[in-house]
């Protein structure tokens, strides 16, 4: 198996195709829900690896109802590798990024997205909300069994 070095992946793009902040002010010590996903995929000529993160996050009260502002966004991060064909595996069928691969690109992205909502979420009502410190590779496989129980259930 291939190994993974840092030096050959590169962010080729990023988009922020939904960014809502919704509800009144929040404050400084408030608590959140979130949700939050993450897809990757490869595109058949294998050029380029895209994850896609999705957050959701709602303040809540101490009642554990939801109250306040909340927002919702989703990022896409298209990265290339150097020696992305190396990199690739065969599951179910499939070719799909090593998970090292996987986790690594997540960890990129997710850290991304944590610097950008922190900037762009001054001045708004979710001001000084921070996505937490995760595991990626827990992120990757919760998210996986999201989308394959969804999946499923549109099948049936």
């Amino acid at each position: 198996m291939a190994q993974i070095s840092t030096d050959k992946i590169h962010l080729a793009a990023m988009e922020l195709p939904e960014f809502n902040v919704v509800g009144g002010s929040t404050p400084s010590q408030a608590a959140f829900t979130i949700r939050q996903r993450v897809n990757v995929e490869h595109d058949p000529d294998l050029t380029f690896i895209l994850i896609s993160l999705r957050i959701a996050c709602s303040q809540v009260g101490d009642d554990g109802s939801t109250q306040g502002a909340s927002g919702i966004f989703y990022f896409r991060f298209f990265f290339t590798v150097d020696n992305l064909r190396e990199l690739m595996v065969e599951a179910a069928g499939k070719s799909i990024p090593q998970p090292q691969l996987a986790a690594t690109l997540t960890s990129i992205a997710y850290s991304t997205a944590r610097g950008i909502l922190w900037a762009r979420l001054a001045g708004t009502p979710l001001e000084g909300f921070a996505l937490p410190i995760i595991d990626p590779m827990r992120l990757l496989l919760e998210s996986s069994q999201e989308i394959a129980a969804e999946e499923k259930t549109t099948q049936e």
